[in-house]
């Protein structure tokens, strides 16, 4: 075995295992397009370290196909969506610190503001009402004010929330493209 076919097998077993690792359901397939094209270039005399420069690392790769078939799923129930979502978000967390300091920020401000804008409502309402919660503190402000400020935190956290969707169909977008281009068939 040459030093080239060497490097290639390394590369295509850390390749074949990141496949595996994200539950990619056509690694074999993959696997077998991604080995062509490294042929079909070297076959036209492009070096080995071109190649494997322009395929990026094994693991990104692998991690691009997987969001990528993630993101072009048959569309199906509610559900598999929402989990399809979550593993997209998953799998660009992985790809940098970066992106996983914005998604737990974004994120976690979203989620806090809208449950702070509904508890807001909640408790003006009661207020307003003559229900006095014990735990619960207006600030002296009076039941309308408590109301009407549930609506603006409720918008603040769609905003965030809305942000951090932008920001993932962002990286995904990015890890599409780094994709080498699948051959129709």
């Amino acid at each position: 075995m040459s030093q080239e076919d060497a490097k290639i097998a390394r590369y295509m077993a850390g390749f074949e295992a990141m496949l595996r690792k994200h539950r990619v359901p056509e690694a074999g397939e993959i696997t077998t397009d991604v080995r062509g094209h490294i042929a079909e270039a070297l076959s036209y005399g492009k070096p080995l370290d071109e190649i494997m420069t322009t395929l990026g690392p094994a693991d990104a790769l692998a991690r691009a196909y997987a969001v990528e078939l993630l993101m072009h799923a048959p569309k199906d129930s509610r559900g598999a969506t929402a989990l399809r979502v979550l593993a997209i978000i998953g799998l660009v967390i992985a790809g940098s610190l970066l992106s996983l300091v914005l998604v737990v920020a974004l994120g976690g401000f979203g989620l806090s503001f809208l449950l702070a804008g509904m508890i807001l409502i909640v408790c003006g309402g009661l207020e307003a009402l003559g229900i006095h919660l014990a735990h619960v503190q207006t600030g002296g402000l009076a039941p309308w004010a408590v109301i009407a400020l549930g609506p603006v935190a409720l918008a603040i956290g769609w905003g965030f929330c809305w942000l951090l969707w932008l920001y993932v169909r962002a990286a995904a977008g990015a890890i599409r493209k780094a994709l080498p281009a699948r051959p129709t068939r």
